[in-house]
């Protein structure tokens, strides 16, 4: 999925009158923390994602079918400055079963980065 797959589904889904250029802001945070505190933590390189992103044409982080998580994301963020509070928290219980499915996913199927050995 790209940011702009994403901006629109999220739109088409969540009618609203947040300007483009924030959730394109919103998605490279997300991108930028999932970069940082999953998949930096193991090897290999990840391709794509918002947090490197200079056009909307950028693959994101999470592919199918862990791409959902965008969705919920920008949805949750959008019912948050919307005011809509149990929307809001819909979307975000929903968000974080994605976050923790492709968390999981993740970390299978790739090798943890050695961590600083202890000697006492």
């Amino acid at each position: 999925m790209t940011i702009r797959q994403a901006i629109d589904k999220a739109d088409a889904l969540r009618p609203n009158g947040i300007d483009r250029p924030t959730k394109v802001l919103w998605l490279r945070v997300l991108d930028g923390q999932l970069r940082r505190e999953v998949v930096a933590l193991h090897e290999g390189e990840a391709e794509g994602g918002a947090d490197l992103a200079h056009n909307e044409e950028q693959p994101l982080l999470a592919a199918q079918p862990d791409s959902m998580l965008y969705l919920y994301w920008l949805m949750a963020q959008i019912d948050l400055a919307e005011g809509e509070v149990v929307r809001y928290t819909n979307s975000m219980q929903l968000y974080n079963t994605a976050l923790a499915g492709f968390a999981a996913w993740y970390k299978a199927c790739h090798k943890p980065l050695p961590r600083g050995q202890f000697r006492l």
